[in-house]
């Protein structure tokens, strides 16, 4: 779907994220299990948070995503969301619920009886050092993301 096409269809509210169809001026989608909104048209599904995207700024650029700031997938506002490529949009997501450390980039080196920290680039793992506790392997893993990517 392109920005003409979305704009034809629906009327986007940017402060609140809600589309609303054009025609009938119900709310356009509903959420889905997973937690995304995702709006039908012509039997193809269309997550509204990339809606959200083209529909103030136009396409998507080839291998960037659409990523929600806040985490949560429901909240299509403009402000929440941003371009990001596959890898950052990684660094955003909820730590895993097998993750000991409560910290994304941390976990528990059972050999060395030490946390330690690494964070994950373009597919290749950066060790970023071992700690007694995992608060300082944490920060750590901040402080690499603050110099090399934010």
């Amino acid at each position: 779907m392109n920005q003409e096409v979305a704009k034809f269809l629906f009327t986007y509210n940017p402060l609140t994220g809600v589309f609303i169809w054009n025609h009938t001026k119900l709310i356009a989608g509903n959420i889905q299990s997973n937690g995304y909104w995702k709006i039908g048209f012509l039997k193809k599904q269309y997550k509204a948070h990339r809606l959200a995207w083209i529909y103030m700024y136009g396409d998507i650029p080839k291998d960037y995503e659409i990523d929600h700031i806040n985490r949560i997938r429901s909240d299509n506002s403009i402000v929440n969301l941003r371009l990001v490529t596959k890898s950052q949009n990684s660094r955003n997501r909820r730590t895993r619920l097998d993750n000991m450390s409560g910290y994304p980039g941390v976990y528990w080196d059972k050999d060395r009886s030490l946390w330690t920290s690494q964070c994950q680039i373009n597919g290749k793992v950066k060790k970023l050092g071992r700690f007694k506790n995992a608060h300082e392997a944490h920060e750590a893993y901040k402080e690499y993301l603050k110099i090399h990517f934010i």
